[in-house]
């Protein structure tokens, strides 16, 4: 009896009846698999053009320069200073 079933059912797709279920299953896991990569695209894309444009905050710049020894101590102290 399964068998038969079975059978029947491959015979229908065989013959060409629609099985428009299984067509609207298809379209909606395509449309998913289409928004899923959008927005993957879409955050990689937004999240490497954000780490692009960061600019280093003045106190970065003043720890930056001390530690290179372009400034002095008491420079870096007024720098520190001034921006607080």
């Amino acid at each position: 009896m399964i068998q038969y079933v079975f059978g029947e059912m491959y015979q229908r797709e065989l013959i060409g009846e629609p099985n428009w279920h299984a067509g609207i299953f298809s379209l909606l896991i395509l449309l998913f698999i289409f928004i899923l990569l959008a927005v993957l695209i879409t955050h990689h894309y937004s999240k490497h053009y954000r780490d692009e444009s960061h600019t280093p905050r003045a106190m970065d710049i003043a720890e930056h320069r001390y530690a290179k020894g372009e400034i002095s101590k008491a420079e870096f102290d007024q720098i520190k200073k001034d921006l607080s």
